[in-house]
């Protein structure tokens, strides 16, 4: 949720390519996933976007746009039924 809550305040993520990061943070659009354990080019990422502010308040803005189209309460609640009415459908 960090992540999310980052691109709400047009800030852009760098993280590790793990778990469900993937699904959200979109590497070189809302900032970059690195492979995990590679501690080298995770401070090269975070380096990067400290020396180009430019960069960093356009990937930023990317990862705000994403929060407000596709992680809003409605989105959620509407994948939630989605996902009760595949279960109803398997069990009629």
């Amino acid at each position: 949720m960090v992540g999310l809550e980052a691109f709400s305040y047009n800030l852009p993520v760098v993280a590790y390519e793990s778990g469900g990061i993937p699904e959200w943070l979109e590497d070189g659009k809302s900032g970059f996933l690195v492979e995990r354990g590679n501690i080298s080019l995770l401070s090269q990422k975070i380096e990067q976007l400290i020396k180009n502010s430019q960069m960093a308040s356009e990937l930023g803005s990317y990862g705000r746009r994403r929060v407000e189209n596709d992680f809003t309460l409605k989105k959620h609640v509407e994948v939630l039924l989605d996902v009760f009415e595949g279960i109803r459908q398997r069990h009629i």
